[in-house]
């Protein structure tokens, strides 16, 4: 492929965060999306600059290739979901 389909730069972004999130979406995609992010320190402490440079990059993946950038909604979906996330089953 030569070039992203779109007329515009807009468009092309935009077609280029729909392959991400189709791909990332479901079945072995969300396992790799997982992989990637704890890979990059998503969730980890950053000690060093190296740590700091992955974990850019991981919000870089999320925010602007999948194209994730509404922060309510994802604190929203943590809050409520802490206890899941946490392997708490004390709910």
């Amino acid at each position: 492929m030569d070039r992203l389909p779109g007329d515009t730069p807009e468009e092309q972004a935009q077609y280029l965060r729909d392959c991400f999130r189709e791909v990332f979406s479901g079945g072995k995609g969300q396992v790799v999306f997982n992989v990637l992010l704890t890979d990059l320190r998503f969730f980890a402490p950053c000690y060093t600059e190296a740590d700091v440079a992955l974990r850019n990059y991981a919000v870089a993946l999320v925010t602007e290739r999948m194209g994730i950038r509404d922060t309510v909604m994802i604190s929203d979906y943590m809050a409520r979901h802490a206890a899941e996330c946490a392997g708490d089953n004390n709910n």
